[in-house]
């Protein structure tokens, strides 16, 4: 919003509204202070930041004055005084949940949309809409695992993203199955197991992660196959077994989970209405039950269905049916992609589960960071996420996306998420060639060269607008670096854009391009030398952005490093920037981000155990990722930021695509590279990854073809064998520290090979490699 016009609205109302006189000059103040450019504020903001203001009243309004209302999970942590996630609300007027911002996203195999898992087990079928909450009822004593009253475990079986959830109480063991399916349903399966006579329930709850959404209506109507359930007037649930008893109640009634105010219907002005389902089991019964739901996304601007089409509801022996093939379908999905099987099991489940959750969260054309907050596409988070989908050999997947790309470009050549962000041309660009040198896929490259010359284009025009026409305008950029300014991850990845789009133009044989933007990529990289110099000279490394002085937002600037490894300065100013972050900005072993965020971040933390891994580090960046492992929820999730001392999410949407896509590009980093026609094997790794277990990695994808590794290493003896499909390299560099005391005896099926402080060096090595070795030394083993 412009000066004039805010002072002009605010002239208006201030007298009617008896404001304070310095309210126009702290705010007016604050924008000055925040976005000293007046850069354009991303418009696609103000959707999302109205929604979260309006329910972070709303939460304020309600949850601390009725707390005979049994609230979410994150309430009932983050209003009680006892636990470390409490936080004070005095005269704030809003109550946000900035303590555990944390949940799983599933979806069915093929479907199309989201249903939400809380930390207590709480399930939203619809995303932002009502909750599913279960609990246990034994005479007038109510356990909520919400209040953690009944204990809750999170289980992904074989590694799938289809949820199960058990529940234990001295009473009652619960186990919950829950997937969605491709006709836009979630199925559930419950089987009951009870000590002594007592209640399982089942709760229809008017909340959800982020606060509440009004149900105004609720009501029972049997059917000649169950009992159907509506919720403000529309049929969303299906129990095919009717539940012992159903209750209704009210805001002025009170909470179902202790008064019932109708078995048929409930109307609730205030939009509290509450529903319980209750199933009754004597002591020593076992019982399975089962029912459904609608799923779908609530978009207020989508116009309704003049003639919807009917719902046809499953019967319980098809929902236990449905969701056993739910699990098949997504193990076919995740056994497309690469295989990693160490000694490690803690790296074998992340491979395999932070794989199903990228390829859950890439829907077709479409790829998101997240499934609730950051549901939306954005050019930054995707270029992360294809390239660790890509990296662990899911193509097709990745494909799919990206031939949306040219339709997301607009005529002006800008490849626009969100306006005011200038990062994203540098990122399409690089996503799309580094597509089709990963995959060798020419014919891709040239059906979006247009494109890619319309994003190279629009970046060089810009940067006309930018300071002395050197590098871009200030903007928001990646949002986490600060207010608004002349960033260089703004400037890095367009470089970084550049010179991808050169190497395509090379490859295409379009010489004429590729000279003249070889040349603009050598001038902008002469440019932010320069625009660099002064700051560099008084810090030795890399800021923010011109004129900021060392602050956490200079983490942008490490994408001269990793993704890009761009050389255009010093060595020593790299590394610099690198350690500066380290040592200044990591808090118990993660990066620790002021800025917005106030958490730690996990992709960030991974983003620099990357830089350290090139700079010879490797011992710092594998407990960088360890400590990130070991900070992920029970659910295996990541949100944006994580709260240090409630553990839970602070920031963003809790079911993070980003950090689960730099866990992968890690592991593979860290088990696999490229380097100067050499493959490095191992460099990551260490013993207890590698001894006594059947290993396998791979196939991963590189320039057109792949590689696999699978074999035995033992003390004694072992065999690795290495496959390749595609341009065989000069030399393979195996890392075997293990062995260095042992004085190994190499054998090798095809090529020269040396072993030497514990790296085996095979030159001019053959597409199947088999090499054995037999330990002389045993005593340093």
């Amino acid at each position: 919003m412009k000066k004039a016009l805010f002072r002009t609205i605010y002239n208006f109302f201030r007298p009617r509204l008896r404001l304070h006189p310095d309210v126009d000059s702290l705010i007016l103040g604050g924008y000055r202070l925040t976005n000293p450019s007046n850069a354009l504020v991303p418009a696609e903001n103000i959707t999302f930041a109205s929604r979260v203001i309006a329910s972070g009243m709303w939460n304020y309004c309600f949850f601390q004055f009725y707390r005979h209302f049994a609230g979410p999970y994150w309430v009932e942590r983050q209003y009680n005084p006892e636990d470390p996630s409490f936080i004070p609300r005095a005269n704030s007027m809003l109550s946000l949940n900035l303590t555990h911002r944390t949940w799983l996203g599933f979806r069915g195999a093929n479907g199309r949309f989201f249903s939400l898992l809380d930390p207590a087990g709480a399930i939203a079928p619809v995303v932002g809409y009502y909750s599913l909450e279960f609990a246990e009822r034994t005479g007038t004593r109510l356990r909520l695992p919400a209040r953690g009253e009944w204990k809750t475990e999170h289980r992904l079986p074989r590694g799938l993203p289809v949820p199960r959830v058990r529940y234990k109480s001295p009473n009652l063991q619960l186990r919950v199955r829950a997937s969605g399916t491709a006709n836009d349903m979630v199925l559930f399966s419950l089987q009951a197991r009870a000590h002594t006579d007592t209640e399982c329930l089942i709760a229809l709850r008017p909340f959800h992660t982020e606060g509440a959404t009004l149900l105004h209506a609720l009501g029972a109507q049997e059917r000649d196959r169950g009992l159907e359930i509506s919720v403000n007037g529309k049929n969303e649930l299906f129990f095919p077994e009717k539940p012992d008893s159903v209750s209704f109640s009210n805001l002025d009634h009170g909470d179902a989970y202790f008064h019932s105010a109708s078995e048929k219907q409930i109307e609730c002005p205030y939009g509290i209405a509450t529903a319980l389902f209750v199933l009754k089991l004597k002591a020593g019964e076992e019982r399975t039950f089962a029912f459904a739901t609608r799923t779908y996304e609530r978009d207020e601007s989508i116009k309704k269905e003049k003639n919807p089409i009917p719902i046809i509801w499953p019967s319980k022996g098809q929902i236990i049916e449905l969701l056993q093939k739910e699990k098949d379908l997504w193990e076919q999905k995740i056994s497309a992609g690469a295989r990693f099987v160490s000694a490690r099991p803690l790296f074998n489940d992340a491979a395999r589960i932070y794989q199903g959750f990228l390829l859950s969260l890439a829907r077709g054309p479409e790829i998101t960071p997240g499934c609730f907050t950051y549901r939306q596409f954005f050019f930054r988070d995707a270029a992360y996420m294809l390239a660790a989908l890509q990296n662990w050999n899911h193509l097709k997947t990745t494909r799919t996306v990206l031939d949306s790309y040219p339709e997301r470009q607009s005529r002006r050549g800008f490849f626009k998420s969100q306006e005011g962000e200038w990062d994203s041309n540098g990122q399409a660009i690089f996503s799309l060639v580094e597509y089709s040198r990963l995959s060798g896929d020419r014919e891709f490259l040239s059906s979006n060269f247009k494109a890619i010359s319309a994003g190279v284009e629009w970046i060089l025009k810009t940067r006309g607008h930018g300071p002395d026409k050197k590098i871009l305008p200030s903007g928001f950029s990646a949002e986490h670096l600060g207010p608004a300014d002349h960033y260089y991850w703004d400037n890095l990845w367009s470089i970084a854009g550049l010179k991808a789009a050169t190497y395509a133009a090379r490859t295409l044989g379009k010489h004429e391009e590729a000279r003249r933007w070889r040349k603009e990529w050598k001038t902008y990289v002469r440019h932010i030398q320069e625009v660099s110099r002064k700051d560099r000279k008084t810090y030795g490394l890399l800021t923010a952005a011109p004129g900021r002085p060392i602050d956490s937002g200079m983490i942008g600037s490490i994408a001269m490093m990793y993704p890009h490894r761009l050389k255009i300065f010093p060595r020593r100013e790299v590394r610099k920037t690198v350690m500066t972050i380290y040592e200044r900005f990591f808090h118990r072993g993660l990066f620790f981000h002021p800025i917005i965020h106030s958490g730690y971040n996990i992709y960030l933390s991974l983003q620099v155990a990357q830089c350290l891994f090139e700079l010879g580090e490797v011992g710092r960046a594998r407990r960088i990722l360890s400590r990130a492992l070991k900070l992920r929820s029970p659910m295996w999730t990541f949100p944006e930021a994580i709260h240090p001392l409630s553990g839970g999410g602070v920031m963003g949407d809790g079911f993070h695509g980003w950090a689960y896509a730099e866990v992968l590009l890690l592991l593979r980093h860290l088990t696999f590279y490229e380097k100067k026609n050499t493959f490095v094997f191992f460099k990551g790794l260490r013993t207890r990854e590698l001894r006594g277990a059947d290993l396998e990695f791979g196939p991963f994808p590189y320039a057109g073809g792949s590689v696999r590794l699978s074999g035995r290493l033992g003390r004694r003896k072992g065999e690795l064998n290495i496959q390749i499909q595609g341009k065989i390299p000069a030399r393979y560099r195996i890392h075997l520290t293990g062995l260095r005391k042992a004085q190994p005896v190499f054998a090798a099926s095809e090529g020269q090979i040396r072993f030497r402080d514990g790296i085996l060096t095979v030159e001019r090595p053959s597409a199947e490699l088999r090499v054995r070795y037999q330990a002389m030394n045993l005593a340093g083993l």
